[in-house]
């Protein structure tokens, strides 16, 4: 993959549907039309604000797992706790994934869900299953009613990878599609990235996110 670095775009052809895309509402408008508008409030039957056991019920019901096949950790930076589960097929044909909960640092209710593919969860996802997957997602995310003001694509950011959607319901709460791997720049000044990991995020607060943080003022 190449592309200009003062340009920063991503150069992949263009695909249909998603099977993971959060829920979408509408709202009537002036002369018949019925516009899409993007609610971002969790992903599948998991939405932000559930606790630990609701969100394993939910996995359970949208995934059909057992509960030892959903793996609980912590951040000790943040203070936050992630239950992930594996599965197949969350978009279809598209590979294992992983789905990540966070639980807030306060709350302990669900602040965000990271879907994630990669080779080191299945080695048959590569860089071009990478690469079909995002532009799967990021085809359907443009036209899902999100707030324009709010969405960008093809927005290269060196620590994070390719930005191919971002944007933000009428709450502000977000959805984010990173290509990530390694970037090289060549000597013509073009950026090329080879895919190694494709996150999809739904985060309730990109703002204020409920972690752990050091008051103003203590040290």
């Amino acid at each position: 993959m190449r592309c200009t670095k003062r340009l920063a775009a991503l150069c992949l052809g263009g695909a249909l549907l998603s099977a993971a895309a959060p829920a979408l509402a509408q709202e009537a408008s002036t002369g018949g039309q019925v516009p899409q508008r993007a609610v971002v409030d969790g992903f599948r039957s998991a939405k932000f604000g559930m606790n630990e056991d609701d969100v394993r019920q939910a996995a359970a019901i949208d995934f059909h797992v057992n509960a030892d096949q959903i793996k609980k950790a912590s951040n000790p930076v943040d203070r936050t706790t992630v239950l992930e589960v594996v599965v197949k097929d969350v978009l279809p044909s598209g590979g294992k994934s992983a789905v990540d909960y966070l639980f807030g640092y306060k709350s302990h209710e669900l602040i965000s869900v990271a879907v994630t593919w990669t080779g080191k969860i299945d080695p048959t996802v590569t860089d071009t299953v990478l690469r079909n997957n995002g532009v799967t997602l990021q085809s359907y995310f443009r036209t899902a009613g999100y707030k324009s003001d709010t969405v960008r694509m093809d927005v290269l950011v060196p620590a994070l990878g390719y930005v191919m959607f971002e944007g933000r319901d009428s709450d502000g709460h977000m959805t984010q599609l990173v290509l990530g791997g390694d970037l090289k720049q060549d000597q013509s000044d073009h950026v090329q990235l080879k895919p190694t990991s494709l996150t999809l995020r739904y985060i309730a607060d990109p703002v204020n996110p409920d972690i752990f943080r050091i008051a103003p003022g203590q040290f």
